[in-house]
C-alpha cells in the first residue's frame, strides 16, 4: 500500500465487511475512514505543510491497523491489540467505547 486512496478503499471494504456481518468494529473503521478521507481532502486542498509526508505517515499507520486486523483473524495479534479487539466483542459496551 503507497497511496492514501489505497488506504481509503482497503478501510471502505474492511466497514462494508464488518457492516454485512453486523460487527460492531464497523463503528471504528467507519470512523477511521472518514477522518482519513478528511486527511486525504486536506493533503489535496494544501492543509498540510508537507502533504506528501502527511499521505506517508498516514499510509504507515494505516498500514499497522492493516496489520494488527490480520492478526486477530489468525489470532497471532499482539497483546495489546488483543485488549482492544476483544473488548468489541462484549455486548455492553457503547458505541462511543468502541470508537474509543
Amino acid at each position: 500500500m503507497q497511496t492514501i486512496e489505497e488506504v481509503l478503499q482497503r478501510l471502505k471494504s474492511i466497514v462494508e465487511s464488518y457492516k454485512s456481518a453486523n460487527d460492531p468494529r464497523c463503528y471504528f473503521a467507519e470512523l477511521y475512514r472518514q477522518m482519513t478521507q478528511r486527511v486525504s481532502e486536506g493533503i489535496k486542498n494544501g492543509a498540510f505543510e508537507n502533504g506528501a509526508r502527511m499521505e506517508k505517515l498516514d499510509v504507515l499507520f494505516a498500514s499497522r491497523y492493516f496489520e494488527a486486523i490480520e492478526a486477530w483473524d489468525s489470532q497471532t495479534c499482539s497483546q495489546s491489540w488483543k485488549v482492544a479487539f476483544s473488548e468489541t466483542e462484549k455486548n455492553q459496551i457503547s458505541v462511543l467505547q468502541h470508537l474509543l
